[in-house]
């Protein structure tokens, strides 16, 4: 997770290579929280869940890692709950993964 002003986080959602949002929802020029259905407040600082290629400046985000250094890693590693789901299914050559 990290902590970025609402200026940085219209930045990355704007001008990320592909932007992929949670939370926020856009309306013309403004960006509401959707929880809340407040308009993003540029002063205000909002701890934002990124992942690490994203932290790392990966894809453009260099904005990230420079605005706040003090990130920190969750250790959760997201693609887990995917595999685990994958693992539990019964599947085999005879009876293959499908999704509908």
């Amino acid at each position: 997770t990290t902590e970025l002003d609402g200026t940085t986080v219209r930045t990355v959602v704007e001008t990320g290579t592909r932007p992929v949002v949670g939370g926020l929802i856009r309306r013309g020029n403004r960006w509401i929280l959707s929880a809340r259905g407040e308009e993003l407040d540029d002063s205000k600082t909002y701890r934002v869940l990124v992942n690490s290629f994203m932290y790392a400046g990966g894809d453009g985000y260099n904005i990230i890692p420079e605005t706040d250094p003090d990130g920190f890693d969750t250790g959760i590693n997201y693609r887990q709950p995917f595999q685990d789901w994958l693992s539990a299914q019964n599947t085999s050559e005879q009876n293959p993964l499908r999704l509908n």
